[in-house]
């Protein structure tokens, strides 16, 4: 599987598909896919492929958790009507499903909000914190860690067939690992989204 890291809005969709396919028929990749891709371009190369007989993108990868939705209006909905397979990035916000943060600037040394805050800074509101802190709650009243719980959620959704970690040791690797041990049902996914959003437990 090799997947464009984003679209580079200098060269031509159809150009890149073409060198996907080129790439396929050389026998040095067997699939391709895209990553931070909106939907409409995603439809956009499935016709260009169709039309030009080229390899398709068989795989998405964007961000999707808890405190990133945006893939389901439009991207879940495409995906699920082509036959298109989704990895979630980012399954833990950048670390803001961890219960690492808080409050606004309360922030661990060498945790992304000290390094590289602002793909972040939207997410320093007291809503979000105050559902941070219901779903902590919730991650304690079922005994699993909070990280766990989130990355269950993600992993639970129907559209999603696989998230990716960044772990950065093994207490981190061990705490999310929880989260193949967490069983939620069709009634959890919405509920545990709807803790989030208003911080209601």
């Amino acid at each position: 599987m090799y997947l464009i890291h984003e679209p580079d809005p200098d060269t031509p969709l159809e150009e890149t598909l073409q060198a996907l396919d080129d790439v396929v028929r050389m026998g040095k990749v067997i699939y391709v896919g895209a990553s931070n891709i909106e939907a409409w371009r995603l439809a956009r190369a499935l016709w260009i492929s169709d039309k030009r007989h080229l390899r398709n993108f068989v795989w998405m990868q964007n961000s999707f958790s808890l405190l990133d939705r945006s893939v389901e209006r439009e991207m879940f909905p495409l995906c699920a009507d082509q036959g298109v397979g989704f990895t979630a990035f980012s399954p833990l916000a950048g670390g803001w499903l961890t219960g690492k943060y808080r409050a606004a600037g309360t922030y661990p040394e060498g945790s992304r909000m000290t390094l590289r805050p602002e793909p972040y800074r939207h997410l320093e509101r007291d809503d979000v914190f105050r559902g941070l802190a219901a779903l902590d709650r919730e991650a304690r009243a079922r005994g699993v860690d909070m990280s766990a719980l989130a990355i269950a959620w993600a992993l639970h959704h129907p559209r999603v067939d696989a998230a990716i970690i960044g772990p950065r040791n093994a207490a981190q690797f061990y705490a999310v690992l929880g989260s193949t041990t967490i069983s939620l049902s069709d009634e959890d996914g919405p509920r545990l989204a709807a803790l989030v959003e208003t911080g209601a437990y």
